[in-house]
């Protein structure tokens, strides 16, 4: 079957789009398009595209309705260079996510001692709760309220090592809750399943891979649709023996006993003492398992897991796992001598409205000393780190020397669904100036690709205000002639602090700002 070509999108792909100082975003590759979001639509009832016309109406009805299934169909893959300060803010936009019921397996340090198998699981949305904050009666006498959370961080938690093969361990670093999502349960041959996005990674037989990608994964008419062959991928494994690679302290002391016992009444070289017995460890590698079925289970609570290295992979459901996005790492690779220095004009005072924003200009000589700060603490940070790399530091070690103002770069893979969602928050003028700089970029890209949904994304969701039922309470009293601070007062939604004096952030605030919004549309 022909794959459905933008001919303007072909023209895009692989052309780095500078962005910053020396970050870019380039548009990868794309599957599906306009069509690709009315077909899925329509197969409810066997239709497919039809006029243009009629696919814009369609497509409009979706977006308003918020029926989001049908624009998951259209698919991009960036690859992104940006500053590691933007990267962190970035990847909080998780895609790929598992759904609650998901085992996550740590083993009990007794059992690892002991070359047992005290496996000890944990459901993903139990590891979410014990991530929140306890609330006591009497907050004084509560001296942490992360004590659950910092139990589960130190707990060890099963992990696949790339580069060995084995399975070790690693730590919990965070867990995010993501919301209702489309999900699918995958089942394979010996039993084990798991339920997850289409878009989450697993380990393959060639390699890492979404179900998307590696099985086709794909809804259709309320059932999972993929396709056929076999298709394996790697579970939690089984143990081997292997030649160990020291003698450890037990081995050292069994063998000393053991050759004393043979030498107390024979001269040593009469003895017959054994040669050196070798040593053995009992190692856990990953197997392969063949996908058996899939189904579709519908909209699901979903979470993400995030782990510290040094594989970024854990075994979920005794099934090797993957988080979304590829990041260009510095425990293999040297960082380019590459960091991002803001113009004058983004060096801003703090926004007296929002807690993370910039507001007015500072003076002249303010910005200048903090660029040029920025620029000998960037230049120092890049001269240790290469002269820790030179003396032998590991790199991922050296890389610890290096600020937030240097670049990384990953591959990004999201839906149209979840990219009109990133856009929407990065986009809005409280987003920082940098990421708000990558997400103009990228709908620009993505918009070839399906431009009769980037329309009715900007009208209905970019261009369009939502009114809470109070702001309607207002509204209605607006209409009926009071003016808007009677309207916020009748509301309840406040215009003034108890001591009289205004505010400036809050909920009558953000309705008066929607109400300016109405008035300034062309």
């Amino acid at each position: 079957m022909p794959r459905p070509v933008v001919p303007e999108a072909e023209q895009l792909l692989g052309v780095k789009r500078p962005l910053l100082s020396h970050g870019f975003v380039a548009l990868v590759d794309y599957m599906g398009n306009d069509a690709a979001i009315v077909q899925a639509a329509r197969v409810s009832y066997g239709k497919g595209t039809k006029s243009v016309r009629d696919d814009r109406g369609l497509i409009r009805y979706l977006m308003r309705h918020r029926h989001t299934t049908p624009f998951e169909m259209v698919e991009y893959k960036f690859l992104v260079r940006l500053p590691i300060y933007v990267a962190r803010q970035w990847i909080r936009h998780r895609t790929a996510c598992l759904a609650e019921g998901t085992q996550i397996y740590f083993d009990l340090p007794g059992g690892v001692k002991a070359k047992g198998n005290q496996l000890y699981p944990l459901t993903i949305e139990e590891i979410w709760r014990r991530f929140q904050p306890t609330v006591s009666q009497n907050p004084r006498k509560q001296r942490d309220p992360f004590y659950r959370k910092s139990r589960v961080e130190q707990m060890m938690l099963r992990q696949l090592n790339e580069e060995t093969r084995t399975i070790g361990h690693t730590h919990v670093v965070g867990v995010t809750k993501n919301g209702t999502k489309p999900v699918f349960r995958m089942t394979l041959e010996d039993g084990k399943h798991i339920e997850c996005t289409a878009d989450h990674r697993f380990l393959f037989e060639d390699g890492w891979a979404t179900l998307a990608e590696g099985t086709g994964l794909r809804e259709v008419g309320g059932r999972a649709v993929w396709d056929g062959g076999d298709h394996c991928v790697h579970v939690n494994g089984s143990v081997i023996l292997a030649p160990a690679l020291y003698h450890g302290r037990e081995w050292l002391e069994d063998e000393h006993v053991e050759r004393g016992r043979f030498a107390r009444d024979v001269p040593a070289e009469t003895a017959g003492i054994p040669s050196p017995r070798v040593p053995w460890n009992r190692l856990t590698v990953p197997r392969l398992s063949r996908v058996a079925d899939f189904e579709f289970l519908g909209p699901r609570m979903t979470y993400d897991l995030e782990v510290s290295g040094p594989s970024h992979n854990f075994i979920a459901n005794g099934i090797v796992t993957h988080n979304s996005v590829n990041e260009y790492s510095a425990r293999y690779s040297v960082i380019p001598d590459e960091y991002d220095l803001p113009p004058p004009e983004e060096v801003r005072h703090q926004s007296g409205r929002s807690r993370q924003g910039r507001g007015e200009a500072l003076p002249d000589e303010t910005v200048e000393r903090f660029r040029s700060d920025l620029e000998r603490i960037s230049k120092d940070a890049y001269e240790a780190y290469s002269k820790a790399l030179e003396a032998g530091v590991a790199r991922e070690t050296a890389r610890l020397l290096l600020p937030v103002s240097f670049y990384t770069q990953w591959y990004w893979k999201t839906n149209l669904w979840n990219l009109f969602h990133f856009l929407s928050l990065r986009l809005d003028p409280h987003a920082q100036e940098e990421i708000r700089v990558y997400a103009a970029e990228m709908a620009k890209l993505a918009r070839v690709v399906a431009p009769i949904a980037f329309e009715a994304f900007e009208e209905f969701q970019l261009e369009g205000i939502v009114l809470g039922r109070r702001e309607r309470i207002a509204l209605r009293e607006l209409l009926n002639g009071k003016s808007p601070t009677d309207a916020c007062r009748i509301a309840d939604l406040p215009l003034a602090r108890e001591d009289g004096r205004p505010m400036v952030s809050g909920e009558g605030v953000e309705f008066l700002e929607k109400l300016e919004r109405i008035r300034r549309i062309d």
